[in-house]
């Protein structure tokens, strides 16, 4: 088969490179260890929570976890005590909450050991793609070291964090392994899922409609685990067969029939996905929720050395891609140059139809660091022709080094946080715990129901006249960590978060900033059970610690009587808990 770089120099036999990849998928999963445990030696007594950028999504997912430890096949949104009836589970975190439970496996715990092994899964399918991409040893090993650790231009100082590879973990596969097992299971999906479809366009005939088939039981799961990605991979089906339009009638129709048939097998899942939405109007707001692209500058700039080599593979495929009747490595390459184009523009559809619009890139780099690799090796090998295998190795050893760098300073940003105890990207969010928060939940689990709702109580700071919420950790563990609902927690999943959040901050206020009754009909309106304050003075008995919760809670800090319809039922150093009893 026609390979880009125009020769074979260095093959070995598959079996051989499928062993070096794994190694290197080894070290790659290896690494994304590294600032978590570094996370743990910073905890001293505090409970570290094994969580660091995008903390409070990965509450989300521990909450579904949570319920389905607890047996439950039914989701329901624990951010809002607002009516709902919830959703089917997503299966992906109900096997993970399930087999939690079962082994009484920790949540984080087995949260990062399913990153793992989903991310074991994503770098297997990548390899699969990478070896129907170019038969050339050097390609193959370049590409499959961009897939697994390279990233754009965030790094550079003065344009951080601005560039996708800088915030948006999804976009970037080494991030997405780093991060969330939702991620790598879901682009190991839309990897597999190209993967079949590329092979049974290859193979045709009976054996081509059972790879189809198989692709489209990729998008059924991809569409009851991360349904949006479903559009991407219609679009990308698309932009393959396309591609394959030019390569004669025989192609054209193989490539269509196989992508429409991978499409209708998916498709099941996204319709049952989007009926539950339809009468669950909690789950249907979040989807409401607007997450739009940024400027494609960003783009860009987040895709990095990778996207240029790519286009310079892309370009080289085109200029050798011919009419055939078979499916070459070439014809691979254009299918992925299509996969990036298809990819790119869905994530800027209109985001008044996709709300979530910027979220539908995720899978673009999987492609980008393919060709990007296979273009780079080959620009490396015609420049080194007759120079030492050394030369050639430090060659691509340093743009691999080059192209990593986002990905080593995002991981030294969390290690920062952990330093410092405080979320850098959200600001209102610690990575770890006290001894007397984790003490106050474990009394709310023993000594409350499950239908009891609870609210946490921000942590508050003031700046002159102005004050806001600081800190929000407890409200948005809570449902993961014990099972039950909170009133405000979550950005996204609570429904009118800012206005809550807005409210909850005054409920301390003395009464001539805040009159009883209105602080009475807030927690009415809130319906909750228990207030749980965690902003107490350092030393109470001395009436010193924090001044803006002297100031700004004066109830709860004991400097002004409780109201009738409340009852301090806990406390410890650093946690008092309060039943609400309204009449």
């Amino acid at each position: 088969m026609p390979d880009v770089v125009g020769n074979n120099q260095g093959n070995t036999p598959d079996s051989a490179q499928r062993r070096w990849a794994a190694g290197i998928a080894s070290v790659a999963l290896l690494l994304t260890f590294i600032p978590y445990l570094i996370g743990l030696s910073f905890a001293g007594d505090r409970k570290f929570l094994w969580l660091g950028y995008n903390l409070d999504d990965s509450c989300v997912y521990l909450s579904w976890m949570r319920q389905a430890a607890a047996g439950s096949a039914h989701a329901l949104n624990m951010f809002t005590v607002d009516a709902q009836h919830g959703m089917s589970m997503n299966p992906l975190f109900f096997v993970m909450g399930g087999l939690s439970g079962l082994l009484h496996v920790p949540l984080p715990i087995a949260y990062h050991i399913f990153r793992i092994l989903f991310g074991a899964l994503l770098l297997f399918c990548v390899w699969r793609l990478i070896e129907l991409s170019t038969e050339n040893s050097r390609s193959r090993k370049l590409a499959f070291l961009f897939v697994c650790f390279s990233a754009g231009f965030g790094w550079i100082p003065g344009l951080w964090p601005a560039p996708i590879d800088a915030w948006q973990p999804e976009a970037i596969t080494y991030l997405s392994l780093y991060l969330s097992p939702l991620f790598a299971f879901s682009l190991a999906m839309q990897a597999l899922s190209v993967v079949l479809l590329l092979r049974s366009v290859a193979a045709g005939g009976k054996q081509g409609i059972y790879f189809a088939i198989q692709s489209g039981f990729c998008v059924f799961a991809l569409g009851l685990t991360h349904t949006y990605d479903v559009v991407t991979m219609y679009a990308v089906f698309g932009a393959i067969a396309v591609t394959m339009s030019f390569r004669g009638a025989a192609l054209l129709k193989r490539a269509w029939g196989y992508a429409v048939l991978a499409g209708a097998v998916g498709l099941p899942s996204v319709l049952y996905i989007y009926h539950q939405l339809q009468i669950e109007k909690i789950f249907h707001a979040r989807m409401e929720v607007k997450t739009a692209s940024g400027p494609i500058i960003n783009l860009v700039l987040g895709l990095g050395l990778p996207l240029l080599f790519a286009i310079v593979s892309t370009a080289a495929a085109l200029r050798m891609y011919r009419k055939e009747a078979a499916l070459s490595t070439v014809g691979v390459r254009v299918a992925l140059g299509a996969w990036i184009l298809a990819n790119i523009a869905v994530s800027y559809l209109p985001v008044e139809a996709f709300p979530f619009q910027r979220k539908m890139l995720q899978g673009v780099h999987i492609p980008v660091a393919i060709l990007g690799g296979i273009g780079a090796a080959g620009i490396l090998q015609r420049w080194l022709t007759n120079s030492p295998r050394r030369l050639y190795l430090a060659a691509a050893g340093s743009l691999v080094a080059l192209t990593s760098v986002t990905n080593v300073r995002f991981m030294l940003r969390d290690m920062e946080s952990f330093e410092i105890d405080q979320i850098q990207t959200t600001h209102m969010h610690r990575p770890y715990i006290n001894p007397g928060e984790v003490d106050a939940l474990a009394w709310l689990e023993k000594n409350t129901s499950e239908s009891d709702a609870i609210q946490p109580i921000p942590w508050v700071a003031a700046s002159g006249s102005q004050f806001g919420p600081i800190d929000m950790t407890l409200a948005c563990i809570l449902p993961g960590a014990i099972h039950r609902k909170v009133y405000c927690g979550h950005w996204g999943e609570t429904p009118a978060y800012q206005e809550k959040l807005s409210s909850l901050v005054r409920i301390g206020l003395p009464p001539e900033r805040m009159p009883e009754a209105a602080r009475e009909a807030l927690v009415r309106s809130m319906n909750v059970k228990y207030l749980v304050f965690s902003q107490k003075p350092a030393d109470a008995s001395a009436g010193s610690g924090d001044d803006a919760a002297q100031k700004l809670m004066p109830i709860f800090t004991g400097q002004l009587p409780l109201p009738s319809w409340l009852s301090r039922v806990y406390t410890n150093k650093t946690v008092d808990i309060y039943k609400v009893e309204l009449p």
